[in-house]
């Protein structure tokens, strides 16, 4: 899985005058996350119900699987109704409904504003590993805790 990483050093220091005290400060950004193809393909991967590795993603975490779902802006979804319902994007409601999806800008740009069936190919992480060590996590996992796939490949259905 490749995570693009921009780091930042800050160091802050009053203007004239006293010093501030000495903050050096590593700040970590993940922007987005991806697996290659030849770590993981539809060949290699493990097909895996949606509701299995919703309900379980911890048993899948690290893990090259294969995932029928709805495709809607930055998730799958496990039905067309759940991607429509008024609450999907809502980080309140739907954590064993909803797996994030990360990939290349190229795979994300591509992603459809109104639900399509697709099957993710990837590998699985966590929300909550993902931001462990990082000061600012954009995307899916900015929002919502939970699963996410890491695409090699989407296939439309």
């Amino acid at each position: 899985m490749l995570i693009e990483l921009v780091e930042i050093a800050l160091a802050f220091s009053a203007s004239g005058g006293q010093s501030a005290p000495g903050i050096d400060q590593q700040l970590t950004v993940i922007s987005t996350v991806w697996t290659k193809r030849d770590k993981c393909n539809s060949i290699l991967a493990m097909r895996v119900e949606f509701a299995t590795l919703a309900k379980a993603p911890q048993t899948w975490t690290g893990k090259c699987v294969a995932v029928d779902g709805y495709w809607r802006h930055r998730a799958l979804f496990a039905s067309k109704r759940d991607a429509q319902g008024r609450y999907a994007q809502a980080p309140f409601t739907g954590r064993d409904r909803r797996i994030g999806i990360y990939g290349t800008d190229q795979v994300l740009a591509s992603a459809p504003r109104q639900p399509i069936r697709y099957t993710a190919v990837g590998l699985v992480g966590q929300c909550e590993d993902l931001s462990k060590d990082a000061t600012f996590v954009s995307g899916y996992c900015h929002y919502f805790f939970g699963p996410y796939i890491a695409v090699a490949e989407m296939h439309r259905r």
